[in-house]
């Protein structure tokens, strides 16, 4: 297997094992989470998703950035052309990037929501809980978006297959005799 082939192959797999890790945490882990029957207090889910967040993030941004890594790898085994792991390798270092953009967000929505606790009126803790909700919304479409980027990067990935590097030999020309 060409170094191509391997690279786009370790790169679809990465991609695809932080899809799973994305989609199992906003379909299954934080709705859970928030179901009334399984925690009924929303700070405590919030508390308990904050930390399971935490440590997806390192997960997630460990594994995108080895996903560049890999990505970039890929297309210098082969630069003679755009190719899909040249568009991989964008797609890699974006989500690298959304996903620590995230984290920043999500790190000062624990901060607002402890200040929004230590209100001493409602009409103060409304304005925090204002703040808290535009930065879980930013948060939010900033983490689909990178999922529907990373399933596109996915699909086109497996649509176009890499070919395998095949090193030309050039002639050898015959000894000139005189």
């Amino acid at each position: 297997m060409g170094a191509m082939r391997l690279s786009k192959a370790v790169t679809l797999f990465l991609l695809s094992l932080w899809i799973g890790g994305a989609m199992t945490f906003a379909t299954v882990v934080a709705p859970t989470l928030f179901n009334a029957d399984v925690l009924p207090d929303r700070t405590l889910a919030g508390s308990v998703v904050g930390a399971v967040l935490k440590r997806l993030f390192v997960v997630s941004t460990d594994v995108l950035a080895l996903t560049s890594i890999v990505s970039l790898l890929g297309w210098l085994a082969d630069r003679r052309r755009p190719t899909p792991m040249g568009i991989l390798l964008a797609l890699s270092a974006i989500l690298t990037g959304a996903s620590i953009g995230e984290e920043a967000l999500r790190r000062d929505m624990v901060r607002i929501n402890i200040e929004q606790r230590n209100q001493p009126d409602d009409a103060s803790a409304a304005v925090w809980h204002a703040k808290f909700m535009t930065r879980h919304r930013l948060s939010t479409s900033i983490y689909s978006g990178a999922l529907i980027l990373a399933l596109v990067g996915v699909a086109y990935g497996a649509s176009h297959g890499a070919q395998p590097v095949r090193l030309r030999r050039r002639p050898q020309k015959a000894p000139v005799e005189s």
